[in-house]
């Protein structure tokens, strides 16, 4: 289930050199009916090797009933994923673990870089950088090893990273199969000479 104030939709996709993709999302949050805005802008850039994929973002604006912090309740549905986990945080060990930080993104800071091991291969995983009372949430095209740069208009609360469904399976290499084949062979022609 969404628990959402409002979603803000990208500000802008951007390509930046080759081999970097960056999507930017803003997130608005109207405190308490005094009519004070506070608007929080986040910024991820994923250094992929074809530079042919883009990420896909939210800001997530959430309602100060439920909590300013990403969840996995509050993350649920994002990016049409209904269940997302979480695998790790940079303000403590909440998460399973699954997937780890190669390099953290520093809290009470607003840039640095990212880096995230998906060593078991989930094809969906997500970045989520909290600052100010909204978060933004990014897609990422998934790797053995995915990373980046990032920014906020307001110092890093803290940055999680989420991932959906199955690990992807591990491929056969062909020999496997050309082993087996040949033991199956080589079976078959004993099984002749006895008979």
């Amino acid at each position: 289930m969404q628990h959402w104030k409002g979603l803000v939709a990208a500000a802008s996709f951007a390509a930046i050199g080759t081999g970097a993709t960056a999507a930017t999302c803003t997130g608005n949050w109207a405190a308490g009916g005094s009519g004070n805005i506070q608007e929080t802008e986040f910024t991820v850039t994923q250094n992929i090797p074809d530079g042919s994929s883009v990420l896909d973002q939210f800001c997530v604006t959430t309602d100060s009933n439920i909590g300013e912090n990403d969840s996995e309740s509050t993350v649920a549905g994002l990016f049409g994923i209904a269940d997302w986990s979480l695998a790790t945080k940079s303000d403590g060990p909440d998460g399973d673990g699954v997937l780890s930080w190669a390099t953290m993104p520093i809290d009470d800071t607003s840039g640095g870089d990212w880096a995230i091991s998906n060593m078991d291969n989930y094809s969906s995983v997500m970045l989520v950088l909290k600052a100010g009372r909204t978060f933004g949430a990014f897609l990422l095209t998934a790797a053995d090893v995915m990373a980046g740069e990032w920014t906020t208009s307001r110092e890093l609360s803290h940055a999680s990273v989420y991932y959906g469904g199955e690990p992807a399976p591990v491929p056969i290499p062909a020999t496997v199969l050309l082993l087996l084949g040949g033991l199956g062979g080589i079976a078959s022609l004993r099984f002749r000479k006895k008979s």
